[in-house]
């Protein structure tokens, strides 16, 4: 289930967790965007070398490389009754790369060396979630998650902690807790901003056995970092009781970052010259991970009294591989005109696993054998020669990972589906790309709370247009 490491604390690793340290996406030179990132079996690009270390080897000439994207984000937000869009801007430069050619009279004719990096992956967006609840309250859960425990037992991470500390939820005595709007009816508002990207530096090394077959290797680098801040309240209660609750806000930040390693190989066959193989194998990446995490939460009453308090920063280390991923590419090259190309990846999302020094992940690395399953993609990619001009056609789609091992009513569904156009321009010793792809996710999800007889999501249809524009200098 999306979001489901419900716990009193606000350092719960959760299944988006997950999903976003294995996201990869089709991210980098104008021209790999255009063509729906459908090169692992042609490779020659700074980008399509992330997929299959071979293509390094397709290099003729020593090559810089240099890309910039535009991303504009795009959601629509369904909470309750209610209907908001929002959206986010940014820029970013998605990949760098350099390549040195050595050419050599032996049957390994010709080999590479190159070192660069690529953006996999943007977690920037804004998400905005408002709707009316006359079913139940978050103050329910913040009830229900704290009885029996004594006020001073409380984890003070936790979002009950905070509820008792502002007056949210109250004790009439010892562990029995009691709140100020017992009846529901009530506006309840999310937003969710996130920054960050993940992304892939990579020292590779590839030859080229008589123009036949193209072995290469990678050892890779890869880092993420994101930023998040979550605003949720609700307001206007219709309790119209003495001293009753007339509004409440809790905020979390949440701040993560990771470092790892990886390797990779790859190869390019071409048992004729119109048709290419490529295959690659991704080992997992071996991330330790920064989280740092601080909430706080705020409150309002129709006596006027006001409540506000911030828990401590807090701060953990841990460790966390991703599954290893399986590549694999057929193009069809027609001479000067062109070639059409196809990719399909495979990756287990259920072999993710996090690891600390103790065995606080167990039942969470359980709950991930049980929440994932296998994620496969699919890539097309077409291009075309027109002299110096060259045009450009791609799309693909994404499987969810998710396997709903659950028995709550969701609609989200986290499948992708993207499109893509590009255009190039060939001079003598320089090409200039540009593209334009957008990604249309289905129904991302939000679990709010969950009481003993009401589960709230916040749901989110979200699309993703990204311009590139990339420059590739020949030696």
């Amino acid at each position: 289930m999306i979001a489901l490491a419900i716990s009193c604390s606000s350092f719960a690793q959760t299944d988006l967790d997950v999903y976003r340290y294995n996201l990869s996406e089709v991210s980098g030179s104008a021209r790999y965007m255009g063509l729906g990132g459908s090169m692992s079996a042609l490779g020659g690009d700074f980008s399509a070398i992330a997929n299959n270390p071979a293509g390094l080897a397709t290099f003729r000439n020593d090559e810089f490389g240099i890309g910039f994207m535009l991303n504009n984000q795009s959601s629509t937000g369904y909470l309750n009754d209610g209907v908001v869009n929002d959206g986010r801007f940014s820029m970013n430069m998605p990949t760098l790369g350099l390549a040195k050619v050595t050419n050599t009279s032996g049957d390994w004719n010709r080999f590479t060396f190159g070192f660069g990096y690529n953006q996999t992956a943007s977690f920037s967006g804004s998400y905005t979630g408002l709707g009316y609840n006359d079913q139940s309250s978050r103050t329910y859960a913040f009830l229900e998650n704290a009885q029996g425990t004594r006020p001073e037992n409380l984890n003070t991470f936790s979002a009950e902690y905070l509820a008792f500390q502002t007056y949210v939820i109250d004790t009439s005595s010892g562990a029995n807790y009691f709140v100020y709007n017992p009846s529901a009816g009530q506006d309840q508002y999310l937003n969710i901003d996130r920054n960050g990207r993940s992304g892939e530096v990579y020292i590779g090394f590839a030859g080229t056995y008589q123009e036949k077959l193209q072995i290469g290797v990678n050892l890779g680098f890869p880092s993420f970092r994101s930023e998040e801040s979550r605003f949720y309240s609700e307001s206007n209660f219709e309790d119209t009781a003495s001293n009753a609750l007339t509004g409440f806000e809790y905020i979390n930040y949440i701040n993560q970052s990771g470092n790892g390693f990886k390797m990779s190989v790859g190869l390019q066959f071409k048992p004729i010259h119109e048709i290419r193989i490529g295959l690659a194998y991704h080992s997992p990446t071996w991330y330790t991970i920064d989280y740092r995490v601080q909430s706080s939460m705020r409150s309002s009453f129709d006596n006027g009294d006001n409540y506000s308090m911030d828990t401590d920063p807090g701060y953990k280390r841990y460790r966390f591989s991703t599954p290893e991923r399986i590549v694999a590419g057929l193009a069809i090259v027609m001479g000067k005109a062109g070639f059409l190309s196809i990719d399909y990846i495979w990756q287990d999302f259920s072999n993710s696993k996090f690891k600390s020094n103790t065995l606080e992940f167990l039942d969470f690395n359980r709950q991930i054998q049980n929440d994932f399953a296998a994620r496969s993609e699919l890539r097309l990619g077409a291009e075309i020669n027109a002299g110096p001009a060259v045009f450009r056609l791609g799309g693909g789609v994404q499987s969810s990972p998710f396997t709903y091992a659950n028995n709550f009513d969701t609609k989200a569904n986290y499948s992708r589906e993207y499109g893509s156009l590009g255009i190039g321009y060939k001079l003598k010793q320089v090409n200039l790309d540009f593209s334009i792809l957008q990604y249309r996710t289905s129904a991302a999800d939000e679990l709010l709370y969950s009481t003993s007889s009401d589960v709230v999501y916040a749901f989110f249809d979200e699309k993703k247009t990204r311009i590139g524009l990339s420059l590739v200098y020949k030696f």
